[in-house]
C-alpha cells in the first residue's frame, strides 16, 4: 500500500476520486493475499500435491488438469510411473502414473474406446466417462476411464509381497485402507489412491 500511495502523483484534478476509491483499492490489495482458504484445502484432498492459486486448484508438476464428469477435476499424470519416462498418450487418471492400465477397449481388448470428452459420459458404456487425452484434438479427443461409482467398487489388489511395491489406499465398501501397490503387476484397477484422505474424498464422503 505504502508503494502505491507514493506513486500517486501530489497535485492532480482526480485526487478526490483517487482518495474515494483509496479503500477498493486497500480490499483488493489484501483479499487476494488470504484467497478461499476452504477452496485451497479441498485441492489437497482432491488432487495430492495440488497447489491453490486464488481459489482455483493447480495440478502437480509433471500433471495435466483436465475435466471429469464424475469428479469435477482429475490430474491425467505425463509420466509413467514405472519408468519415469513421458507415458502413453491415452491414460486414466487412476491408478496415477499407470492410467493407461485401465482403459475401456474394445471386445477385442486391443483398441482403446474413443469418445468425445465434451459429451462426457456420452459415448462410453456405463460406469465409463469420457477423459480427455494428452495430446489429442477434435470431436474424438477422449478415452473411456472408470468412473467414480465403478472406481470405488473394483477389487483392492495389494501386492504387499513385492519389495518395489507402493504404499496406496483403496476403498474396501466400508472403509479406506492401506495397501502396498506394484504397478508392473497386471493386476492394477482404479481403485487406488495416493492418500487416506484422497479416498475418503471419492469413495466416502461423495456418497453421504
Amino acid at each position: 500500500l505504502s508503494v502505491l500511495l507514493r506513486t500517486l502523483p501530489r497535485r492532480s484534478i482526480f485526487d478526490n476520486d483517487i482518495m474515494r476509491a483509496l479503500p477498493l483499492l486497500i480490499l483488493l490489495l489484501i483479499v487476494p493475499a488470504h484467497g478461499d482458504d476452504a477452496a485451497c484445502d479441498e485441492c489437497k484432498v482432491h488432487w495430492p500435491g495440488s497447489t491453490c492459486i486464488r481459489g482455483r486448484c493447480r495440478c502437480p508438476p509433471d500433471t495435466l488438469r483436465v475435466t471429469s464428469y464424475s469428479y469435477q477435476w482429475v490430474c491425467l499424470a505425463v509420466k509413467d510411473i514405472i519408468t519415469g519416462e513421458i507415458g502413453p498418450p491415452l491414460t486414466c487418471p487412476f491408478p496415477e502414473g499407470a492410467g493407461y492400465k485401465v482403459v475401456y477397449r474394445n471386445s477385442s481388448a486391443t483398441s482403446p474406446v474413443f469418445c468425445d470428452s465434451k459429451q462426457s459420459p456420452a459415448g462410453c458404456p456405463r460406469g465409463y466417462e469420457c477423459i480427455r487425452s494428452l495430446g489429442f484434438i477434435g470431436s474424438s479427443d477422449g478415452i473411456c476411464c472408470p468412473d467414480r461409482d465403478t472406481q470405488c467398487n473394483q477389487p483392492i489388489f495389494d501386492h504387499s509381497e513385492d519389495a518395489e511395491s507402493l504404499p496406496r489406499f483403496g476403498y474396501d465398501g466400508a472403509s479406506c485402507v492401506p495397501f502396498q501397490w506394484n504397478p508392473q503387476r497386471p493386476s492394477t484397477n482404479s481403485n487406488n489412491f495416493r492418500t487416506r484422505e484422497q479416498c475418503e474424498h471419492y469413495c466416502i464422503n461423495y456418497f453421504k
